[in-house]
């Protein structure tokens, strides 16, 4: 249903074109059917609108990720964590960052420290994948 969520949000930013939320929802959308240009157009006319939109950030350094936007994606990531240093999901998201990234020392810092604020949403693959190049 997500083409008809994308036309709900289009009227929705019809009548609210400033809205944040909604851009960064359609962005959501777009991201969900791989039409990541799209996605990443949304997230960044959010983040021109409420530049401290930590959501939109984390969904936009994701969707960098995936594309294999590294440094994108830590630019973004470190934004989240410049605005919120006690974020766990962006200290794991940032994690993932560095590893693919091949920055394993960073990625582990960060890694820990997700762990040590509460993340409960690591993937433990990852995790041992990760803690073999310490």
């Amino acid at each position: 249903m997500f083409q008809e969520a994308i036309n709900q949000y289009n009227v929705a930013l019809n009548i609210e074109p400033d809205d944040a939320e909604i851009h960064c929802n359609l962005g959501n959308a777009y991201f969900a059917l791989g039409k990541t240009d799209r996605a990443a157009n949304e997230y960044r006319r959010a983040i021109a609108i409420d530049p401290g939109f930590v959501k939109t950030r984390e969904n936009l350094g994701i969707l960098y990720c995936r594309m294999r936007l590294f440094k994108e994606a830590i630019a973004e990531h470190e934004i989240v964590l410049s605005l919120d240093q006690d974020n766990a999901k962006a200290h794991y998201l940032i994690a993932v960052d560095y590893y693919w990234d091949k920055q394993y020392d960073r990625a582990n810092r960060h890694l820990e420290k997700a762990v040590k604020l509460g993340y409960k949403n690591i993937d433990p693959a990852f995790m041992k994948i990760l803690r073999s190049h310490r």
